[in-house]
C-alpha cells in the first residue's frame, strides 16, 4: 500500500530530536502529533542521543498531561495519543544502555514527570494499556534516576490496585 511505504520511508528520515520538537510544536494536529510520536517510538535510539533530547522528552511528557486531562469532545483519540506518547517515551528511556547515555534532567523535572504519571494512574477512566505503559515508563525512569522516582512506585501500584479493583 502506498500509505504503507510512504510511512515507512517517513520513518527512515534523519531527523533529530530537536527536529521533532520543532515539527510537534508547530502543529496541534492529532494525525500529525501521531505521525511524530510513531516516528520517535521507532527511532528512539538515535532521537534520544541527539541534541535536544531532554527538550524533546520534556514536550511530550507536557503533550502527555494534555490529552491525558483532557475533556474534547473526541476522548478516544486523546486516549490514543496519550497511550501512544507513553509508549514512545518508555521507548526514548529504556534504549539507554549506559550511565554516559542517560539523559541529564534535574530532579524537580523528574519528579513533575512522575506526578504526570501518577495523576493517569489514578484516573478511573485510563485504559489498562495505557496504565501499563505508565508504570513500565516508571520502571524505566526508576532504572535510571532512583532517587527522585522510588518514592512514587508504592503509590502508583496502590494507585493501580485501587482503580482495577473497582
Amino acid at each position: 500500500e502506498l500509505s504503507e511505504y510512504a510511512e515507512n520511508l517517513f520513518k527512515q528520515l534523519p531527523l533529530t530530536a530537536k527536529d521533532v520538537s520543532a515539527l510537534m510544536g508547530e502543529t496541534e494536529d492529532l494525525t500529525v502529533q501521531s505521525i511524530l510520536v510513531d516516528y520517535v517510538q521507532s527511532n528512539a535510539g538515535s532521537i534520544g542521543a541527539s541534541p535536544g533530547a531532554v527538550a524533546l522528552a520534556s514536550l511530550l511528557f507536557e503533550r502527555l498531561s494534555f490529552h491525558a486531562s483532557s475533556a474534547r469532545e473526541d476522548r478516544d483519540s486523546s486516549d490514543y495519543m496519550a497511550q501512544s506518547i507513553l509508549l514512545a517515551l518508555g521507548k526514548l528511556f529504556e534504549q539507554r544502555d549506559t550511565e554516559s547515555e542517560k539523559l541529564k534532567l534535574s530532579e524537580k523535572k523528574i519528579r513533575g514527570w512522575v506526578e504526570i504519571l501518577l495523576e493517569i494512574l489514578e484516573k478511573s477512566t485510563t485504559t489498562f494499556r495505557s496504565r501499563s505503559a505508565a508504570i513500565s515508563l516508571l520502571a524505566a525512569l526508576c532504572d535510571w534516576y532512583p532517587k527522585p522516582v522510588i518514592p512514587s512506585l508504592i503509590p502508583a501500584v496502590v494507585s493501580s490496585i485501587n482503580v482495577l479493583g473497582k
